[in-house]
């Protein structure tokens, strides 16, 4: 059974799915944004500390953003099956919302094993030290990079420049031409563990930057994403401060 609204036929799941986009796009604001502007690009942050929050930059408000990609229409299909579900449990409107936007989308990420790591048998101060040498030079293609990340992606929210998103997607293949080069370092024996972090860190990244900008059109697409990528950023600041923390110990 269907009606016809301003010549636009409209069915029972067609309501539910319209409805359903916009407590999605609102649960995700809430949930998703809020976040301080970045000072420095991902990388740069990384090699100084830890991080010391986990909320997002709040952009998604006026976000340019104005057609779906098969990525955002799977999240919005699980949506509406989480929120039908959940609200036949009985819970509050809100906190079927909430819970039902709490989705990770899924992509598909080249990781690395510990086995396939390049090893060496020096894990003297020396040899620590020259690991630390050959892993900078590896990782400066991600030197290009002197702006925040998500500042450029704020820009092209607030402009509707696809240039922003060209720059946000040679950052990923710097990323990816980083990667080549860090799979080639020797890492000392007892560091296997930590150089595996790094290129599954790294690999995280470039991935979350690269969907961003792919699904830069997409309102759903773009605002789980930036979950994605606070996860990845998150991932970065834990492989670069275990690889301090290990360089530390040496030095004790």
């Amino acid at each position: 059974m269907s009606e016809r609204i301003h010549g636009v036929a409209f069915s029972p799941m067609n309501v539910i799915a319209g409805a359903s986009f916009v407590v999605l796009c609102g649960a995700l604001a809430w949930t998703a944004l809020n976040r301080e502007p970045e000072t420095a690009p991902i990388f740069a942050r990384a090699l100084e500390s830890a991080p010391t929050d986990t909320d997002f930059l709040d952009i998604g408000a006026t976000s340019s953003a104005t057609s779906s990609t098969p990525l955002g229409d799977a999240i919005l299909a699980q949506f509406i099956s989480n929120y039908t579900n959940l609200s036949a449990q009985g819970a509050l409107p809100d906190q079927v919302a909430e819970t039902a936007a709490d989705i990770v989308p899924h992509i598909e990420t080249r990781t690395f094993s510990e086995s396939a790591i390049l090893t060496r048998t020096d894990t003297s101060l020396a040899g620590i030290l020259q690991y630390r040498a050959e892993l900078r030079e590896a990782l400066t293609p991600l030197l290009n990079n002197t702006t925040p990340e998500l500042d450029m992606y704020a820009q092209w929210i607030d402009t509707g420049d696809t240039t922003y998103l060209d720059k946000l997607s040679a950052i990923a293949r710097d990323y990816d031409a980083a990667i080549l080069r860090v799979e080639k370092v020797r890492a000392p024996a007892d560091a296997v563990q930590v150089h595996a972090g790094i290129l599954n860190a790294m690999s995280s990244f470039a991935t979350a930057l690269r969907a961003l900008a792919h699904n830069a059109q997409d309102p759903v697409a773009s605002l789980t994403l930036l979950r994605t990528y606070n996860m990845a950023e998150q991932q970065m600041f834990t492989a670069f401060n275990t690889l301090g923390l290990y360089a530390a110990a040496k030095t004790q």
